[in-house]
């Protein structure tokens, strides 16, 4: 089911994360029920697949298992979303320091992407790499996959567009691509790859909700394995 349709007529709708309907609802919550997905994301679960982190390491599926994990894709040649949504996940990940949450990044953009691109992205934003992955995939998978976007689409629900007809974005060297219309959310993942519910990263007070409920959720989870 795609619970969200971006259409991005202007480059500032794809910014703003802009979307024609959502069935999500947000809320308060207790403690007890941060790990009970959010309403339209019951049996939503992150699927099998085998990308390569910033190191160049293998990583499959199995780093969300047994995990409370905050998730979202971006491409490192984006302009203003993806920093953004970056910077939001890194104050985020500075005030839930000890708390066991864990930050995944996946790349809509694997061809350029690289993982060497991947480890430079991370020093810039000072990335704290124990607890954070970004994810891509290897350069002759890449050329004929697009795991990523795959994902958002038939698993998550969201589209990812190529805006060929809108003002490209120019990259180093000369060259440029189209602008890439994804969704600004972040997802709270659950330790049995099962998606939790989707924020707006540039909602404050939506990200609050969503230290809230990760911190507890983390805890949760921590407690479990004593």
């Amino acid at each position: 089911m795609i619970r969200v349709l971006i259409i991005a007529a202007t480059a500032s709708a794809v910014i703003a994360g802009a979307s024609l309907f959502a069935v999500v609802r947000l809320g308060p919550r207790s403690k007890s029920t941060a790990l009970i997905p959010d309403q339209g994301w019951d049996g939503t679960i992150i699927p099998d697949f085998t990308l390569v982190d910033q190191n160049g390491m293998v990583i499959d599926q199995t780093v969300f298992e047994g995990e409370v994990t905050i998730l979202d894709f971006i491409f490192t040649s984006c302009p203003l979303q993806c920093p953004a949504m970056t910077s939001v996940l890194v104050g985020m990940s500075n005030r839930t320091v000890g708390s066991g949450l864990r930050f995944v990044s996946m790349s809509i953009d694997p061809v350029r992407d690289t993982p060497e691109r991947f480890a430079a992205y991370a020093e810039t934003f000072r990335i704290d790499e124990s607890r954070w992955l970004l994810l891509t995939e290897p350069l002759a998978e890449a050329e004929k996959a697009d795991i990523a976007r795959t994902m958002l689409r038939d698993e998550i629900g969201y589209f990812v567009l190529d805006l060929e007809d809108e003002e490209p974005i120019e990259l180093s060297g000369g060259d440029t691509m189209p602008n890439i219309a994804h969704p600004g959310k972040l997802f709270l993942i659950g330790p049995k790859r099962e998606v939790l519910g989707a924020y707006d990263y540039n909602r404050p007070e939506q990200i609050e909700m969503l230290v809230a409920r990760a911190r507890d959720a983390a805890q949760s989870v921590g407690r479990s394995r004593r």
